[in-house]
């Protein structure tokens, strides 16, 4: 067998070297994407989501759109039973309640027109506690998260289910203020399951807020809500004033 030279066999031993140590080190993956961030990217005006709900064991059921502006959420319209406001539909546009009343026989025009000192939210609809387009609300309930795993698909979309427990007070509008101060220990445990897509948008979310002591079983409520269709155009608009009866509010 023939030798080979010293220098051809340097040459090929430096070779081997650069390439061994030149090799690209591993990538580390990629951090999840901050759901409040995602959250507040989808807000402008013209644009919005799909919304399903339900509360088992109750006939609260309903299904519509939300519209969002620059700054969170601004308009809803759904039809079904709603949490709050009894209607088969019921918009709300610049803090003004419209509303088609069940069985309304013999009224003069299709919608009543709620109104008030104050603006009513387009969120008063929902019974979920916890509103997931609503930044400070939602920063507030990832805050208790307790576990987070892979969600499966949901509408055909790969999602990471986040799991926690959050306390809020009795009465109270919703488990995080809106200055982001949770409430205190003494209230209602609500026990949520959140699944958000690759895009760290809301996909669906489960509450379940179980009796305290003392309570019938009755009294847990389990409410199923589903997001859908980010970044839709929507266009939420009050309905014709020849159709609106006034009802106002003190």
């Amino acid at each position: 067998m023939t030798p080979i030279p010293l220098r051809r066999w340097l040459t090929v031993s430096l070779a081997v070297a650069m390439f061994l140590t030149s090799s690209p080190a591993p990538v580390a993956a990629a951090a999840p994407p901050d759901p409040v961030e995602a959250l507040k990217s989808q807000f402008a005006a013209g644009r919005g989501i799909r919304v399903a709900e339900r509360v088992d064991g109750t006939e609260v059921k309903f299904r519509g759109t939300v519209g969002f502006g620059p700054k969170g959420a601004v308009a809803v319209d759904v039809s079904g039973r709603n949490y709050t406001v009894a209607g088969r539909r019921v918009v709300i546009v610049r803090g003004v309640i419209y509303a088609q009343p069940d069985g309304r026989r013999g009224a003069r025009k299709r919608w009543t027109r709620t109104s008030g000192a104050d603006p009513v939210s387009p969120e008063v609809v929902f019974a979920q506690r916890a509103i997931v387009f609503d930044p400070v609300a939602l920063q507030g309930l990832l805050s208790t998260t307790t576990s987070r795993r892979p969600g499966g698909l949901v509408d055909g979309a790969p999602t990471t289910v986040y799991r926690g427990v959050l306390t809020y007070a009795v009465g109270t509008p919703a488990p995080v203020s809106r200055d982001g101060v949770r409430y205190g220990e003494s209230g209602v445990r609500m026990h949520w399951k959140l699944w958000l897509d690759g895009r760290g948008l809301a996909r669906r979310l489960v509450s379940t807020v179980y009796p305290r002591p003392g309570e019938p079983a009755s009294a847990k409520r389990v409410v199923r809500t589903r997001f859908s269709d980010w970044g839709a155009r929507v266009t939420i608009s009050a309905p014709p004033k020849s159709q609106v009866d006034d009802w106002h509010v003190p």
